[in-house]
């Protein structure tokens, strides 16, 4: 991977500080659609599945992808963009 992109895109763990906005996510309908899921979610369902993939192997584990962004001061600002299944 180019120098440059390893700075600005990152794949890591999920933490527990993701669960809200995976929530926000599965709960959109342009989403939802494409997924096998036809419930809404609510923040105790995803804490569960949180939860159950502690326990998992950790190439098992599903990651997150992060992007990065310079601020107006200059600093870099790392967002949550996605879910990446294992």
């Amino acid at each position: 991977m180019p120098h440059d992109l390893r700075e600005r895109i990152r794949l890591r763990r999920n933490e527990r500080s993701d669960i809200p906005k995976f929530v926000e996510w599965l709960n959109d309908p342009d989403i939802r659609r494409y997924l096998l899921i036809n419930l809404p979610i609510s923040q105790a369902n995803e804490e569960q599945w949180f939860e159950n993939t502690l326990n998992c192997p950790p190439t098992n584990n599903p990651s997150a992808l992060k992007s990065a962004r310079m601020d107006p001061q200059g600093r870099k600002v790392w967002r949550l963009l996605a879910i990446a299944a294992s």
